[in-house]
């Protein structure tokens, strides 16, 4: 779950002061608590808050990923989040079907467990549930490039990604093609399978064009990833 505007300092403050002592706890920060942090304007308070409010229906492997259980990684998650279709039934697996999943095997499995055991994450997660913070349970990826793979995560390809992007920064975009199993590079090569063009992209459109690979619009990559507003 990736929150723009709440940078290192701004966490620092919340935690210093006790506003925050866990994540949840961003959920329940008001404008009047925020203003009171040190060179924090009316504006960026009503930025903070409108994107904790949108925050709260993160995709399910993101969400999974953001919990920080020791031995799952992106990769991890999004096995998690294809096996298990919803958060509930993750909470609630037993240490067999764990071990099931595909990649998965008793040391991480065994995390994941002793993770939904832990009361104290309990409680963070039932705080969580209580500011309607739920993950979505709808596929990170319907359909790509004209069917070629359906209900697949995009394995091995490899993403540039130029210009400015309304939806998402670049980093935040390269951090969900990578957790689909994409890679986010930085040149443009034969071996490139999509370069990502938002406001002012720059050369790397024209190098593309000139080796065949195949520019996106912002509107098409949000719909290669089925994340549309």
């Amino acid at each position: 779950m990736s929150i723009d505007d709440l940078g290192e300092s701004i966490i620092e403050q919340l935690v210093n002061s006790e506003l925050v002592k866990d994540y949840s706890d961003l959920y329940a920060l008001d404008s009047e608590s925020l203003l009171k942090l040190d060179r924090m304007g009316q504006k960026s308070v009503n930025n903070i808050l409108q994107n904790i409010a949108n925050s709260k229906s993160p995709q399910l492997s993101n969400f999974i990923y953001a919990l920080g259980i020791k031995q799952v990684g992106r990769r991890t998650a999004d096995d998690l989040a294809k096996q298990f279709t919803s958060f509930n039934n993750l909470r609630d697996a037993s240490f067999e079907q764990l071990k099931e999943v595909y990649g998965i095997g008793i040391i991480t499995a065994k995390s994941i467990y002793d993770y939904f055991q832990d009361l104290d994450n309990l409680n963070i997660l039932a705080k969580l549930n209580n500011y309607n913070v739920v993950p979505s349970q709808k596929s990170q990826l319907d359909n790509v490039d004209n069917g070629i793979i359906i209900n697949e995560l995009l394995r091995e390809l490899k993403f540039v990604f130029t210009g400015t992007l309304s939806s998402y920064t670049r980093d935040e975009a390269a951090k969900i093609v990578e957790s689909m199993g994409a890679k986010n590079t930085s040149t443009v090569t034969k071996q490139t399978s999509y370069v990502v063009a938002g406001d002012n992209p720059g050369s790397k459109v024209d190098k593309a064009n000139k080796l065949g690979v195949k520019v996106l619009n912002e509107e098409e990559f949000l719909q290669l990833i089925s994340i549309q507003e």
